[in-house]
């Protein structure tokens, strides 16, 4: 029964108020002495520098980023080992990227082609359109902008599963070269 007793209070204390958890905490009650402030800074000076360092590696070219090294004296295995599976995933990012903008300009084509047929529909007299109906409709007559609108609809989204079935495939095709040449480099 006591031990329970005393799970209970420590729950308690442990949910108590913040101002009394935090009773105890003063950051200005150990003050630092003048030679632990120099260590510091000079901690942080060092870590400073290690970051600029690599971060110049990161932004230079291969040749530069060669010289750098030699001109250091030291051979980074962690930041070889990340070059080649992070250009291989840029270059797997770079598809994906353009799929989904052809993925976008299918789906633009489709949307205007059948938007073409709701305005025919809705303005069915070529006499009274609007000029900005019949800027929309590319001057067209209203049964060839129909026709051509229900073309383009129908055939950007024919186009858009083979694209979403195919591009896996390709994507895989590409996968295992572009990381041969990016471990060759």
């Amino acid at each position: 029964m006591k031990a329970s007793e005393t799970d209970v209070d420590a729950v308690n204390e442990a949910y108590a108020s913040p101002s009394g958890r935090f009773e105890c905490f003063d950051p200005f009650k150990n003050e630092m002495s003048s030679t632990d402030v120099n260590e510091a800074f000079k901690i942080i000076a060092k870590a400073k520098a290690s970051v600029a360092i690599s971060l110049d590696m990161w932004k230079c070219k291969d040749n530069e980023r060669i010289k750098l090294k030699e001109a250091q004296g030291t051979n980074n295995p962690k930041i070889e080992a990340a070059i080649s599976p992070l250009l291989a995933s840029a270059d797997r990012l770079q598809f994906e990227g353009c799929r989904e903008l052809l993925y976008f300009l299918l789906n633009f084509i489709a949307f205007y082609g059948y938007m073409l047929c709701i305005l025919v529909y809705y303005f069915d007299d070529e006499s009274l359109q609007p000029t900005g109906i019949r800027k929309l409709q590319f001057g067209m007559s209203n049964s060839d902008a129909d026709w051509y609108g229900n073309f383009a609809g129908d055939f950007a989204w024919t186009i858009e599963p083979l694209v979403v079935l195919f591009s896996p495939v390709l994507l895989e095709k590409l996968g295992p070269t572009q990381m041969a040449k990016s471990k060759k480099d």
